[in-house]
């Protein structure tokens, strides 16, 4: 059985909603009988991966819910790049020059006049934690299959299928806008006839989030969801920082992905795309097949148990600080807000600590917590 908990760190990155549309992501070429195996690092629950650029090797992150991004000194002088409108992971609005990489090599393999967004992720925090130059993102592998392996942590990219030998049925994955986002449908509750569209998302270092429009309109009302709980907080935090937010923590009695069921999984709302991110790696292998319209999730499991506790509170990242996110436990919410600081966390100060190093530690604490609130400290036993 495996034993999960939905809510760690609730400020991770998580792709686009949504963005103007460009002929450009149509655009890029690779060479026929491409087959190639990348090593990646996981990094806070997200994959990095080397790529070469320039003459010179840098980390990405990889993620299949947004188009490539990069700083713009890399960007092609040939092609002069163009003002997007976009709205990140939590639908807030912006504005991102959309340019050519005139030459990407992924393990040995050169990816000519790929479009990407520019963003320097160095003045973003927490990105800037990651130490990346962009993101290796879906239009990329226009026509390619991409196989995530994470017990030996390694993208498997081919435009063979045979070479990544699935040995599950495949169900149809969408592929939409010219950025190629790719979605596929979830089944909900016991009799499999109820339909989720969700994102596949490997920028999302979570498992699965739910639209709240959707829960709203859909799900909320089909009773497929129990131990629903209304939340006014601190959301997640996508590349525009994070925003105040009113959204619903439930749990699913049944989810499934392909033939695999997944038991009493809590799930959160957010104003993003439903999606599913990283951490239904743990349960399987997932194989995108762009060049098909294909999903496939390779796992020996049929039946996984996510039966967890909720926690007492989650928490968020504002001015680069740790603060509490949302509240879920009735009797602190009279002892603490969202947007309190999190000074200290069974006795470890993480107000004296850098940013980055901030980051590394568990802010949910498990017995003692300090917060700053209304310029007090308050020490709460939980």
């Amino acid at each position: 059985m495996y034993k999960h908990s939905l809510f760690i760190l609730i400020w991770m990155l998580s792709g686009f909603s949504s963005f103007a549309q460009s002929h450009l992501f149509l655009k890029g070429k690779v060479k026929r009988d491409i087959y190639l195996e990348l090593p990646f690092e996981v990094f806070h629950g997200h994959i990095i991966v080397q790529a070469e650029i320039q003459g010179a090797t840098h980390r990405f992150l990889f993620d299949t819910g947004a188009p490539n991004m990069i700083r713009g000194e890399f960007l092609s002088s040939k092609v002069k790049p163009k003002s997007q409108k976009i709205s990140d992971s939590q639908n807030q609005k912006g504005k991102m020059a959309l340019g050519i990489i005139d030459s990407l090599t992924l393990g040995g393999v050169n990816f000519y006049d790929y479009a990407a967004l520019d963003h320097d992720f160095s003045e973003n925090f927490p990105f800037s934690c990651y130490d990346i130059v962009g993101f290796i993102g879906s239009n990329l592998f226009r026509d390619l299959i991409v196989k995530i392996d994470w017990k030996e942590q390694k993208l498997v990219v081919t435009d063979d299928l045979a070479k990544v030998n699935p040995t599950t049925t495949p169900i149809k994955m969408k592929l939409v806008g010219s950025q190629l986002l790719p979605y596929i449908s979830l089944s909900l509750g016991t009799d499999k006839k109820a339909n989720l569209p969700v994102l596949v998302d490997i920028g999302y270092n979570h498992q699965l989030m739910l639209n709240k429009k959707e829960y709203e309109k859909k799900a909320q009302k089909a009773g497929f969801f129990s131990r629903v709980m209304e939340l006014e907080g601190i959301g997640s935090t996508g590349i525009y920082g994070a925003a105040n937010s009113h959204q619903y923590a439930v749990t699913a009695s049944r989810i499934g992905i392909c033939a695999v069921d997944l038991t009493n999984m809590n799930i959160a709302t957010s104003n993003g795309s439903s999606k599913i991110g990283t951490k239904f790696l743990a349960y399987g292998d997932m194989i995108l097949d762009y060049k098909h319209k294909h999903f496939y999730f390779e796992s020996t499991d049929k039946i996984v148990d996510l039966t967890t506790e909720l926690p007492a509170y989650t928490p968020g990242v504002r001015d680069q600080k740790m603060v509490i996110g949302f509240i879920y436990r009735d009797d602190l919410k009279s002892m603490m807000k969202p947007g309190d600081q999190i000074i200290s966390v069974d006795g470890v100060d993480l107000s004296k600590l850098e940013p980055c190093r901030m980051l590394e530690v568990s802010p949910r604490a498990k017995e003692r917590l300090q917060i700053l609130s209304d310029g007090k400290l308050v020490d709460i036993t939980l």
